[in-house]
């Protein structure tokens, strides 16, 4: 657990670089270009930090820059970079648009609102279609065209139907993490097989699981409902409310069960491509790191719920779930064939 810990250490003081580099580039200053260039090319970890502090804290609103500035700056921070067609100017309070020349080195931050094809889990693409995917161990920020953001976890797929009087959306499998624009005249809808889940100005996380959908509250409030049943009309009193920092599982045959304690970590875990589990069954271990890898974990021969463990692990690593669970003298875990397969001795 010493390693595990260490590793979220590392990770908090990336995120935090990044956010100093958001500050730094604000000031516009033309020798800091150089000194950003140089910090992305040392890891991908780097870009994908950036990426996450531009995401959560929308300054992308104070981009500006001549597209020429923006590709060469790119191409001499990371060689694998292709721009989004999408980059509109902004202005400053007072309407104007920015000054030209000393904001200049802005151009470097709207990495933020470009595909890394180099690191082809993390894409941020402006949505231009009706369907949007990621594949096994693919991570995607699509930003809506309402400006609400969506970041789909691996093997995830949504529907988008954006209407005059409502935005709906459809996830169809996975999950995925919805930061939604206000807009008081369309209702914002996201619908799953067993759930639908009305925004209320809020971030929240919807996971389509094989048992139901489990809904996550990260900052707001919003509104479930089953869809066994007639769905309820707009009023408050229709819906279950949930807010920030709570949890429920809506089932199949329609009931809503709220978690007496919400697991609200795991879901900023896998924002980071961290899996955390606390006194998990080895089975669901084994079916979540399935879903981030080709290499696939097998269980044979262990009755399901007779085995817990608990740890956070980096979720293109199944190796390192075999590492840990070689140590246990009743188990034996061996690779056949593009598997990894876990048995009793």
């Amino acid at each position: 657990m010493t390693s595990l810990l260490l590793d979220e250490r590392i990770d908090r003081l990336q995120a935090q670089r990044a956010a100093q580099w958001l500050e730094i580039l604000r000031a516009g200053r033309s020798r800091d270009a150089a000194a950003f260039a140089a910090w992305c090319r040392e890891s991908p970890v780097h870009i994908r930090e950036f990426l996450e502090a531009t995401w959560l804290h929308h300054e992308l609103t104070w981009l500006n820059a001549s597209q020429s500035d923006v590709d060469a700056l790119l191409r001499e921070a990371v060689g694998d970079v292709a721009r989004l067609p999408h980059c509109a100017p902004v202005s400053d309070d007072n309407g104007a648009g920015l000054e030209r020349g000393s904001r200049r080195t802005f151009a470097v931050a709207a990495c933020a609102a470009l595909a890394v094809m180099g690191l082809g889990w993390l894409g941020w693409q402006h949505y231009s279609g009706r369907d949007f995917s990621t594949q096994v161990g693919e991570q995607r920020t699509v930003q809506l065209a309402d400006a609400s953001i969506v970041k789909l976890n691996t093997d995830s797929q949504i529907k988008v139907d954006f209407a005059s009087d409502e935005r709906k959306v459809e996830l169809r499998r996975g999950e995925a993490i919805f930061k939604v624009a206000q807009d008081r005249s369309r209702p914002f809808r996201v619908h799953t097989r067993a759930a639908v889940v009305l925004a209320v100005g809020t971030q929240f996380n919807v996971y389509d699981r094989p048992e139901g959908t489990d809904v996550t509250v990260l900052e707001g409030r919003v509104r479930i409902a089953a869809r066994s049943g007639p769905l309820p009309s707009a009023e408050k009193t229709a819906w279950q409310e949930l807010a920030a920092g709570e949890q429920a599982m809506v089932t199949f045959d329609g009931n809503i069960r709220r978690a007496a304690h919400p697991d609200v970590k795991r879901v900023e875990a896998w924002s980071k491509r961290r899996l955390k589990f606390e006194r998990a069954p080895l089975e669901a271990i084994a079916a979540e790191f399935n879903r981030y890898n080709i290499t696939q974990l097998r269980i044979t021969g262990i009755p399901p719920g007779t085995r817990f463990y608990r740890g956070i692990f980096d979720a293109d690593d199944p190796e390192a779930l075999a590492e840990l669970l070689r140590r246990e003298p009743e188990l034996q875990v061996q690779r056949r064939h593009g598997e990894i397969v876990i048995q009793l001795r």
